[in-house]
């Protein structure tokens, strides 16, 4: 999984290391990502103030959003308070 200035993930695949999807994001960089490997989640935060937690489906790749939170309109750098989020399964 690669996060772009343009605001695009692209995830690819481990064992031809193509690309499987690519989602545009974000509306500016973004700043930081991490990963829940064990149940496909993942969050990303943006200088566009948003920090999102998508789902990575195990069938197929895609990627649905599936929370959003915008902070005050000031930009997020680092994962910080995001990490306790609570993702609904």
């Amino acid at each position: 999984m690669c996060a772009y200035g343009s605001g695009h993930i692209r995830v690819f695949g481990t064992q031809t290391w193509s690309l499987v999807c690519e989602v545009a994001a974000h509306a500016r960089w973004i700043t930081a990502i991490d990963v829940a490997l064990e149940t496909g989640h993942f969050l990303s935060v943006s200088e566009d103030s948003f920090a999102r937690v998508w789902q990575i489906s195990r069938e197929d790749g895609r990627v649905s959003l599936i929370y959003n939170n915008m902070e005050s309109s000031v930009p997020i750098f680092a994962l910080g308070h995001y990490l306790g989020v609570f993702v609904p399964a």
